[in-house]
C-alpha cells in the first residue's frame, strides 16, 4: 500500500503520520503491527492516493508476488479448487481482516463475506482489495475468463467502471450479502503453472510457519464461532463462556466497532440467504433451521435483518421458489 501510495506521489512519512506507524521500522522489518494500525493506514491511503482504483491495483499485485512461500504454493496450484482452498487456509496471511464461508447451492460454489475485525468504514476498501486478488489471480493462472459473479451489500458506488474492470460485469449491489459464486463446473479448470514439487515445499513451509506461530481468531471470531455453536445464545452467556464479564465484553464489541446484535444479526442473515433456497422455503421450516422456535420472533427478527418480510424477500431475490 506504501509502495503503491508512493508511485502515485505520495510522501511516505505524510502517509503514516497519526497510524503510529515508522516508515524506518517497516523498512527494517522487525516490527508487529496492529490491527488498528493497519486499518488506519486504509483510511489515510484513501484519504492521499488519488483516484478510487487503489484497492483494486493492490489486489492485482497482491497474492501473486508479494507473500513468500503463499505465493509459491498459489502460482503453482493445480486448478481452481486447490488454489481456493490453499486461499482458505493461509488467508490470514493476506487478508486476516475478513473472513470467508463457503457453501454449495444451485450448481454454484458460494463464498460469503464478513468482516472479521472491526474494521468498520474500511471494510469495503478490504474486500475490494481480497476479491481483486482472487479475480485476477485466477485470470492469469487460467489464461482463461472464468465467469465469476458477485454481490455486495453495499450501495452501487459512484466508481462501478472499477468494479466492471476489475471483477467483470456480473455484479450487482444492495444484496442481502457480500458474496463471490463460481461454478462448480468450472472448479477443475487447470493451472497453466501446476508445479507439485513447488506446490509442496511451499506448503511445507507455510504449514512449519503456522506450527511455530500458531494463528488464533479474531474477537468477532471467537463470538461467531460461539453463534454458530448455540444459535440463541445471549450476550451474558457469551461473555461468560469467553472468560469475560459482561462490561468487559461489551467494551471489547465496542473496540471492534460492532454490537453483539449487529453480529447475531449479520449471523442470521448469512444463514437465511444459504438456507432459504435449500429448504422447501415455508416460514416454518426456515425459522427452524435458524434455530427459532416462535414463527412470530422469526418473522420480526427476519424485518430487522432484511428490511422487509420473508415473503416479500423470496419475491425480490429468488421469484421463482
Amino acid at each position: 500500500m506504501i509502495d503503491l501510495a508512493m508511485a502515485r506521489g505520495v510522501n511516505p512519512q505524510k502517509l503514516v503520520r497519526g497510524t503510529g506507524i515508522f516508515y524506518e521500522d517497516i523498512q527494517s522489518n522487525q516490527h508487529l503491527l496492529s490491527p488498528a494500525q493497519v486499518i488506519k493506514l486504509v483510511e489515510r491511503a484513501k484519504q492521499f492516493i488519488p483516484g478510487y482504483d487503489a484497492s483494486f491495483l493492490l489486489g492485482q499485485r497482491l497474492i501473486l508476488s508479494q507473500l513468500g512461500a503463499l505465493s509459491q504454493a498459489l502460482s503453482h496450484a493445480k486448478n481452481i479448487t486447490d488454489f481456493l482452498r490453499i486461499a482458505a487456509l493461509f488467508q490470514h496471511n493476506f487478508n486476516p481482516f475478513i473472513q470467508t464461508r463457503l457453501y454449495r447451492q444451485d450448481g454454484y460454489l458460494k463464498i460469503q463475506f464478513y468482516d472479521a475485525i472491526g474494521c468498520a468504514e474500511q471494510y469495503t476498501f478490504l474486500l475490494e482489495v481480497l476479491l481483486t486478488a482472487i479475480h485476477s489471480s485466477i485470470k492469469y493462472l487460467t489464461k482463461q475468463r472464468i465467469p465469476l459473479s458477485y454481490q455486495f451489500s453495499q450501495k452501487r458506488p459512484r466508481y462501478i467502471q472499477e468494479y466492471e474492470e476489475n471483477l467483470g460485469f456480473r455484479v450487482e449491489f444492495e444484496q442481502p450479502v457480500d458474496q463471490l459464486a463460481i461454478k462448480l463446473s468450472d472448479l477443475n479448470t487447470a493451472f497453466v503453472n501446476y508445479s507439485p514439487l513447488i506446490r509442496a515445499q511451499a506448503l511445507y513451509k507455510l504449514k512449519q510457519d503456522l506450527t511455530q506461530t500458531p494463528r488464533k481468531p479474531t474477537f468477532i471470531q471467537a463470538v461467531l464461532a460461539l453463534q454458530n455453536m448455540q444459535q440463541s445464545v445471549n450476550q451474558e452467556a457469551a461473555a461468560q463462556q469467553l472468560g469475560l464479564s459482561t462490561a468487559t465484553f461489551k467494551r471489547k464489541l465496542k473496540q471492534h466497532n460492532t454490537r453483539y446484535l449487529a453480529l447475531q444479526d449479520d449471523y442470521f442473515k448469512q444463514n437465511a440467504v444459504r438456507f432459504i433456497k435449500d429448504s422447501n422455503c415455508t416460514n416454518e421450516h426456515l425459522a427452524n433451521q435458524l434455530g427459532f422456535s416462535d414463527i412470530a420472533n422469526f418473522r420480526r427478527a427476519f424485518k430487522r435483518w432484511f428490511n422487509m418480510t420473508p415473503s416479500e424477500f423470496k419475491a425480490k431475490y429468488y421469484p421463482l421458489v
